[in-house]
């Protein structure tokens, strides 16, 4: 053998050597300590971006794009193999689009959608405002392709390009469906989602552009907000089978037209329990004996009064249909209601009431609610307004605390009486949360958050 043979074959096996001693080195390393299965959970926590999918209100979009799939997959070898092994750490995928980077932003939804395996998988897109759906094209082949739109089961869009909302109906299987809008449109989009797509349980639009919306009866959970009216109105009779429902309208009306709207027949939502009820829908008959809309089950209410709505009547007469279901009610925008109008809501007709939120309101609204939940002193011993309440909270509308600046607020004084009375012959604990007001420490009152 020659000098040179032995040369090389000495230093193959150096490098083989030093491989081995690489192997081992890295065997050792703390990475390789832990088994997958635990790595697996600990990666999993480590991807704290995952949205909640159980709210539609407070799920919130991303404002930035999470990668940190990605810093673990390039630690190791080991490292990057259990992450492609663990789906659920593919579930979801936030995408901001631009025209620069569709072709790798197509390459990652594809990566996305082929690691997830059999599991849901929850998908946001946040387009850029009014960009041409040319810039997305491919995005738009992957995202559209047969084989991925039956994978999707959440989707959440931001300003999305009409080719985009027009080919909703090839996702079958979707289950949640989040629109949103940036800019105020005309309203000249038609959404018909009735017939493609019959596992859809949740539902949030928001914006002005909707000229009409067709859902299917599978529709448990709907937020809508800023649409008209009539789009309010007639979802209502399209999801019967309702659990949860939140609609909020636009503020764009002129300043003399009304957009009280009508229900248009009677109409029982057997399974609803959480309602947010704007007061310019009207849910009377017309001569304002028998509400139209019945709510047989339902716990939680939010009301957002407005001062052309419904009257202080209307309100308090639909509150009192639901005296042993209603549990938690949120009065938003009541800053005018006077002490005789809250009496008549609190006294005698809403004995199951535990939670009482009062937003928006004004210093003098707060002051005529905490009279009316003050026992009278010849009452106090045979009935109290609400007297399962345990918990109240209040937030100012800062327009009226500004303009009342300099007026000597009574709320503060008349809060303390009102707790001083409630507890009067009681034991339970009462928790209470209002602005600028300190309330003494004692065993049976709690100031501020648990």
């Amino acid at each position: 053998m020659s000098v040179s043979e032995k040369t090389t074959e000495y230093s193959g096996q150096q490098a083989t050597q030093a491989d081995l001693h690489y192997l081992l080195n890295e065997r050792h390393s703390s990475i390789y300590i832990l088994p997958p299965e635990v790595l697996s959970v600990i990666f999993r926590y480590a991807c704290v971006s995952t949205p909640k999918r159980s709210d539609l209100l407070t799920w919130e979009l991303p404002s930035t794009v999470d990668r940190t799939v990605f810093v673990l997959s390039a630690v190791s070898s080991y490292w990057r193999d259990i992450v492609h092994r663990t789906p659920s750490l593919w579930e979801n995928l936030a995408i901001q689009p631009s025209q620069a980077a569709a072709a790798f932003d197509a390459i990652l939804l594809q990566h996305y959608i082929t690691l997830v395996g059999c599991l849901d998988f929850a998908l946001d897109l946040l387009f850029p405002s009014q960009a041409p759906a040319s810039n997305f094209e491919p995005i738009s082949k992957v995202l559209f392709s047969p084989e991925n739109t039956q994978k999707i089961k959440t989707l959440r869009l931001q300003d999305p390009p009409l080719c985009v909302i027009y080919k909703l109906s090839q996702f079958s299987q979707l289950h949640t469906l989040r629109m949103w809008f940036s800019i105020c449109h005309p309203p000249y989009v038609n959404l018909d989602l009735s017939k493609s797509c019959p596992s859809l349980c949740r539902v949030s639009l928001e914006g002005t552009l909707w000229e009409s919306v067709s859902l299917p009866l599978s529709v448990q959970a709907l937020v809508l907000t800023h649409v008209s009216s009539e789009i309010s109105i007639s979802s209502l009779y399209q999801c019967p089978n309702l659990t949860e429902c939140h609609q909020f309208h636009s503020d764009t009306y002129g300043a003399n037209e009304s957009p009280r709207r009508s229900l248009l027949h009677p109409l029982t939502l057997a399974h609803l329990e959480v309602w947010s009820w704007a007061v310019t829908e009207d849910v009377w008959t017309d001569d304002r004996s028998t509400p139209y809309l019945h709510l047989p089950a339902l716990k939680t209410c939010l009301i957002w009064h407005d001062p052309i709505g419904a009257s202080p009547e209307d309100v308090i007469n639909f509150c009192h249909q639901f005296p042993y279901t209603l549990s938690s009610l949120e009065l938003c925008g009541f800053v005018n209601w006077d002490y005789d109008s809250f009496k008549r809501l609190f006294w005698n007709s809403m004995p199951s009431v535990k939670v009482l939120r009062v937003t928006r309101c004004s210093p003098c609204s707060l002051s005529a609610l905490a009279r009316a939940l003050t026992p009278d002193g010849v009452n106090s011993d045979i009935v109290k307004p609400l007297p399962r309440l345990r918990d109240l909270s209040a937030t100012f509308d800062e327009l009226y605390v500004q303009c009342d600046a300099e007026t000597d607020f009574e709320y503060p004084a008349l809060l303390s009486d009102m707790l001083e009375k409630r507890r009067e012959g009681g034991s339970h604990q009462f928790r209470i949360q209002v602005p600028n007001v300190d309330f003494p420490q004692t065993a049976d009152v709690r100031d501020g958050p648990d």
